[in-house]
């Protein structure tokens, strides 16, 4: 009995030591773009904060250096993915079509910048070993071959809703009936021609999947991870790896975003970036007081430069802004000055956004629609003016319209009537900010806070090994196999036989029946022929 007794208490002893270990975490976060790094940079610290050991790949510099963060500097980056050339036709229009296939390949490009870096060689060859990998894949699957080099579990962040290549990842599953995708302006109650171009770019985003996608990031991983193999050890297929990723953070919140199935290896951590606002600056609460007519912030997003907007479109801002001096504005302007500036201006290449956005006195956001910025403007009440360009952003705007917070306008077509219109508009009605706090409190509706969960996953995903108990099997069928296509074909077949048996026996009856009365038609033909003659 004693003996017994031992047993169980070195059991859960030895449970307890496993799910109090800290962990050996390698956070891959190459995107140099400011909304994908500050919700890595959001996860590293709360994961920091539970004594997990961290290294941290990034091309961020990181402001403060932690213990138990490893800085990983991706140096040149920000200059290969931001080349003049990309920034200056961030404000170009693309095709929906277009912009999907300047993606993939473009995402390749980066992967292949990535995983050729000095910084990452270093780190693959070392002896580093870790428990954990936490990765923004962003179109960039290749690098999950770090989950396979390592030999642990995946996690991957996607600082957007869920896509077709992050419900790949855990079998989740996608209607275009109801499902709009995130790189169209559309509804979840879509009209019959809406249904139709949703289902027609559903079916052009699988084939580019299937025969664009895969075959780069494929080529890619080979590449990289088949030298590092043991002889006589095989790289399995990238998409096993794909098929194997253990949790999905996703940038959405169901108070936001339409209600869609999301398997439990999905997790919602909208808003998880949010912080409670800084006091500002003397001279920027002075401007504040001065604006008795309210304060509009202007922001086109971390990788949107203003200062390459068209000038007819910035001088069409300035002479509405111009036009409304007791109202004050902040304008994210990458340049130190800004010709035909109006007076109640005030510009800079970078602004606390959210602290400006959390003021009693801000009563306008002008966006191009990045979730964060959203997330940040709904949760303090403060109404939008999208301005969408790329991306997902048309969708975002589409949400935010529909929730009664937001008004769009078409960012080609734009004119000095048409932004005093709108920002007049939003200004003077109530109505968008009362929205606004509704929304905010449905974001607020959260049975624990949005960290912890994001954190408690991630833990959950370590202490067991991988998550394979959320793994469906729908990620061991072939897209033949589930989608019902060898059933639906048997049962077709089925219909047939059933049809065709029948009728083949009334065609043998018919014939045999036409036969005999041919027989018996003709003898009489031929009598009847001699009996004239």
């Amino acid at each position: 009995m004693l003996f017994k007794a031992i047993l169980v208490f070195l059991f859960y002893f030895l449970n307890a030591a496993d799910v109090l270990q800290c962990e050996r975490i390698l956070a891959v976060f190459p995107i140099p773009s400011q909304a994908h790094f500050i919700l890595g940079h959001t996860l590293v610290r709360a994961l920091e904060s539970r004594g997990h050991q961290i290294t941290f790949l990034t091309p961020f510099r990181l402001r403060e250096q932690r213990d138990n963060v490893q800085e990983v500097y991706l140096h040149g980056a920000k200059e290969f993915f931001w080349t003049e050339e990309r920034l200056t036709e961030m404000h170009e229009s693309l095709s929906v079509l277009e912009g999907i296939t300047q993606a993939i390949y473009g995402s390749a490009e980066f992967a292949n910048f990535t995983l050729s870096h000095a910084e990452v060689q270093k780190l693959i060859r070392s002896e580093a070993s870790f428990d954990l990998l936490l990765v923004d894949s962003y179109m960039m699957d290749a690098l999950l071959g770090l989950a396979h080099h390592y030999r642990v579990p995946s996690v991957v962040i996607s600082a957007s809703a869920s896509s077709k290549w992050t419900d790949e990842m855990v079998g989740n599953p996608h209607n275009p009936a109801h499902n709009p995708n995130i790189f169209l302006a559309l509804s979840n109650k879509m009209s019959l021609p809406e249904r139709i171009v949703n289902s027609l770019l559903a079916v052009f985003v699988e084939i580019s999947y299937q025969y664009m996608y895969l075959p780069a990031q494929e080529v890619l991983y080979q590449r990289f991870f088949a030298p590092l193999q043991s002889r006589g050890d095989k790289l399995p297929p990238l998409e096993e790896l794909i098929h194997n990723v253990s949790c999905i953070l996703v940038n959405s919140h169901p108070g936001f975003h339409y209600p869609r199935a999301l398997m439990p290896s999905v997790v919602e951590i909208g808003g998880i970036h949010m912080r409670p606002p800084k006091k500002l600056p003397l001279d920027v609460e002075n401007f504040f007081s001065r604006a008795i007519g309210g304060v509009v912030v202007l922001s086109l997003g971390a990788h949107v430069r203003s200062a390459d907007m068209p000038k007819d479109k910035r001088d069409a801002f300035n002479r509405v802004f111009q036009a409304m001096p007791e109202v004050g504005i902040f304008w994210k302007w990458e340049e130190a000055q800004m010709s035909g500036q109006a007076d109640n201006v005030i510009v800079g290449p970078w602004m606390p956004q959210m602290d400006l956005l959390s003021q009693a006195n801000t009563k306008l956001f002008i966006t191009s629609g990045g979730l964060l910025g959203i997330y940040e403007a709904v949760l303090s009440g403060t109404p939008i003016l999208g301005l969408p360009l790329h991306a997902d952003q048309h969708h975002n705007i589409r949400l935010a319209v529909e929730a009664g917070f937001a008004r769009s306008l078409n960012y080609d077509t734009l004119t000095e009537e048409s932004i005093r219109e709108a920002v007049e508009d939003m200004l003077k009605n109530d109505t968008y900010r009362l929205n606004a706090d509704r929304v905010a409190g449905l974001l607020r509706e959260n049975l624990t806070p949005i960290d912890e969960k994001a954190v408690h996953n991630i833990e959950m995903v370590l202490r067991t090994r991988g998550a394979r108990h959320l793994r469906p099997t729908a990620l061991d069928l072939a897209t033949w196999q589930l989608h019902l296509v060898d059933v639906t074909l048997c049962i077709a077949a089925g219909c047939l036989l059933i049809l065709a048996i029948p009728a083949a026996i009334i065609g043998v009856v018919l014939r045999r029946s036409n036969n005999a009365s041919n027989s018996v038609a003709k003898p009489r033909k031929t009598s009847k022929g001699k009996k004239e003659k």
